[in-house]
């Protein structure tokens, strides 16, 4: 909430709604080294959702049944046409301190779970790649693109990996939104397994690695101590053990314990 953040000495804060104007299907933002401003948009959520409503509007009748069902496979295919990650620089161009433009960095990812910032730009989650945008020449335009990783599994649109954090160690942190896979990447000597569980990986694509803990859905954060706290829809607040995995998974005979604890007592 307003009223819990922390803010630095002689700042201040007010809604900004210039800036919801510039940008849509709100995801996530990030601000760089430099200060500017990084949104990332995830749009078609729910598509196959609205296009079942629209074939059961075509009834005529009013319709009081609740229900939980997914959508149909056709509805299901039909809305993907519509689910893409965008990742937009927003910028205050006359100094007011109101975000009034915003560039478009990617308008054709896949569906955009987070973006953190990295040197000259940002790193897109976009499952089944996480790319690294990058503005080289410092125009504020990006005119640098790479797919660092690929080979996350997607299942369905409200989880995959999501939630991209720099932890105190310089690696950035991710949730699993049991999207993992054998991943791949142009810097890694070799094929790396994730399974369903958090990972870690190195801003310059060279090393990804599991980490204890897991984001069952979507959402995790840290706090100043580097403590990750996952998000899964069955429980309030989730802490994530701080145990190096190569601990738990040096005796593949012996299951390892949960990684996941209750963060509250209720």
């Amino acid at each position: 909430s307003a009223g819990a953040g922390r803010l630095f000495p002689g700042a201040n804060c007010k809604p900004n709604t210039e800036a919801g104007n510039q940008f849509r299907y709100r995801g996530k933002y990030a601000r760089d080294e430099k200060g500017r401003l990084f949104v990332s948009e995830l749009h078609g959520y729910n598509y196959e959702g609205y296009l079942d409503v629209v074939e059961l509007n075509k009834t005529g009748e009013l319709d009081t049944k609740v229900r939980r069902i997914p959508a149909s496979k056709e509805n299901i295919e039909r809305a993907k046409e519509f689910q893409h990650g965008v990742v937009k620089l927003l910028k205050d161009t006359d100094g007011d301190g109101v975000m009034d433009q915003a560039n478009i960095w990617a308008d054709d990812l896949d569906p955009c779970y987070g973006i953190v910032p990295v040197k000259d730009g940002v790193i897109a989650v976009a499952a089944p790649d996480i790319v690294y945008l990058a503005d080289k020449d410092n125009d504020g335009e990006c005119d640098f693109r790479e797919t660092l990783f690929t080979g996350f599994s997607v299942r369905v649109l409200e989880r995959a990996i999501n939630n991209p954090r720099w932890g105190k160690d310089n690696w950035i942190y991710i949730g699993g939104g049991g999207g993992g896979g054998k991943i791949t990447g142009p810097h890694l000597d070799e094929p790396v397994e994730i399974g369903n569980t958090d990972f870690r990986i190195l801003p310059d694509g060279s090393a990804i690695e599991p980490v204890a803990g897991t984001v069952g859905t979507f959402g995790m954060t840290m706090n100043d101590l580097g403590d990750r706290f996952p998000c899964s829809g069955g429980q309030p607040a989730v802490y994530a053990v701080p145990v190096d995995r190569r601990y738990i998974i040096r005796n593949p005979h012996i299951p390892g314990p949960p990684s996941n604890h209750s963060a509250v007592n209720y």
